[in-house]
């Protein structure tokens, strides 16, 4: 079951600070389903998917680096 957290809980958890968390939010460049957004515009985030998402980029940016992967 997923659990979302409010956005200092949130960003204190993911290691970031929350104006970064609401602008990849605002971007759309979190994962879908990640953020829960009510008609008010308060959020609230999916701390497991957010950290998934940032690993699977980190090591894709990280094997990116290294020549793993071209671009």
């Amino acid at each position: 079951m997923k659990r979302y957290y409010k956005p200092r809980d949130a960003a204190d958890m993911l290691g970031i600070s929350s104006a970064f968390l609401r602008k990849a939010a605002e971007a759309g460049a979190l994962p879908e389903g990640s953020v829960l957004c009510t008609p008010g515009n308060h959020r609230s985030y999916d701390v497991d998917a957010i950290r998934d998402w940032m690993q699977d980029n980190y090591n894709r940016l990280a094997r990116r680096k290294r020549g793993v992967l071209e671009g």
